[in-house]
């Protein structure tokens, strides 16, 4: 699976459309496993990724929410 196809499959499943910096935020943070790669150098993403995506978006969101200042502010 390309990250094109993460991205869309984890959009799908959360409802809106994810942009494609928080995939390479979540690598580079750790929060999904290193998939393996294809000998060009392409990254060969599987399922398990996409539930890691939708489990990390889920977890930013309410940690965002919880720090949002109020309107009144």
């Amino acid at each position: 699976m390309t990250r094109r196809e993460v991205i869309a499959a984890a959009s799908s499943k959360l409802g809106r459309r994810l942009p494609d910096y928080v995939l390479s935020n979540a690598l580079a943070t750790g929060h999904i496993s290193r998939p393996e790669r294809y000998e060009g150098g392409w990254f060969n993403f599987q399922p398990k990724h996409v539930d890691q995506l939708v489990e990390y978006v889920q977890r930013r969101a309410h940690r965002a929410r919880k720090f949002q200042l109020s309107p009144l502010n």
